[in-house]
């Protein structure tokens, strides 16, 4: 991606107004603020506020954003401050960040994206869904034990509503461990976090759901501690899937 003038990523906003900006971050730090150490949290609303003119978009470097701080913040933040607070960000899916060079190759300064909080789109991180004894099992549990045999035809079954949702390709592989209404709420998560990708076309998209499905069934049976719920360990391994790819089409142009 070529560096430039703010304008020219305005394609990568996701929201409409400021109102709506500021409603996203909002609802994101009811979930993560505590995961942020207060040199990250002024860290984090310094380069939001270099986000308003193109609602969500920054392309403001950590130098700067470090000055602007020593000026107005007692005690400035760092950069390695910055850093930490946008590796955070990144894992969190609260943030994507686009590299960018200039004409003659050199890297320029990122982009930074807030994305949209997942969970004001179809994509949720808590779902409410009916419980059997097999749903009481640790996570893990469930993806290395296909339950499909073991739960209430009335939880397991993907009704007609679902399928004409959800592609069939993804249903399956997915049926083994969940019940249909989670299976809908993970395919959301695919279908947002490729919302503004219009080369994705649908058979790309149950790959990568696929894929990621996989990645997260390894890192549970790993031992990896699920924070929030499986909803958002999926949403944010499809988005770093994505983003791998995009850095891998950066190195090869």
């Amino acid at each position: 991606m070529k560096s430039g003038n703010i304008k020219q990523f305005e394609h990568l906003s996701q929201f409409d107004s400021i109102k709506a900006f500021n409603s996203s971050i909002e609802q994101w730090m009811v979930d993560y603020k505590n995961e942020f150490t207060k040199g990250e949290m002024i860290a984090f609303n310094r380069l939001k506020r270099y986000a308003a003119k193109v609602y969500g978009v920054s392309n403001i470097s950590i130098n700067k954003l470090s000055a602007v701080s020593k000026e107005l913040d007692q005690g400035g933040i760092s950069r390695s401050t910055f850093k930490r607070m946008l590796k955070k960000a990144k894992q969190f899916g609260i943030i994507t960040v686009y590299e960018t060079e200039r004409n003659n190759g050199s890297k320029s300064t990122n982009v930074y994206v807030f994305n949209r909080y997942a969970q004001s789109e179809p994509c949720p991180k808590e779902v409410k869904v009916e419980e059997s004894p097999v749903q009481q099992q640790s996570i893990g549990e469930q993806l290395n034990h296909p339950k499909t045999h073991q739960i209430s035809k009335t939880n397991n079954i993907i009704t007609k509503r679902s399928i004409l949702n959800v592609p069939d390709q993804f249903a399956q592989y997915l049926s083994a461990y969940f019940t249909g209404k989670e299976i809908i709420e993970l395919w959301k998560c695919v279908k947002h976090a490729t919302k503004y990708l219009n080369h994705y076309n649908l058979t790309a998209k149950v790959i990568l759901g696929v894929n990621a499905m996989r990645n997260m069934r390894e890192q549970l049976k790993e031992g990896y501690r699920v924070k929030k719920s499986m909803f958002s360990l999926y949403w944010g391994i499809v988005n770093k899937m994505l983003d791998r790819e995009y850095k891998e089409l950066i190195v090869s142009c």
